[in-house]
């Protein structure tokens, strides 16, 4: 399978915008400390992944996050 270059850090301080006449453009992409090669499939692989373990940690975590919360507010 083809390797592709994951950035592995991307969320917005990582993005630079261009203003334009017709709205924003994405002009820049940096910090690129934690890239990898990964086989074409991974951003779906990881999508797959992350959307079935998530509401497993979700679930696991819940009652210590509700009895943390009720304490922070009381």
């Amino acid at each position: 399978m083809k390797r592709v270059l994951c950035h592995g850090d991307s969320w917005s301080t990582n993005l630079i915008w261009r203003k334009r006449d017709d709205g924003m453009q994405l002009a820049s992409v940096i910090d690129f400390q934690l890239k990898q090669g990964y086989g074409l499939s991974f951003p779906f692989d990881a999508c797959v992944i992350v959307s079935t373990i998530a509401p497993l940690f979700e679930l696991a975590n819940n009652s210590d996050d509700v009895e943390y919360k009720e304490r922070v507010i009381s």
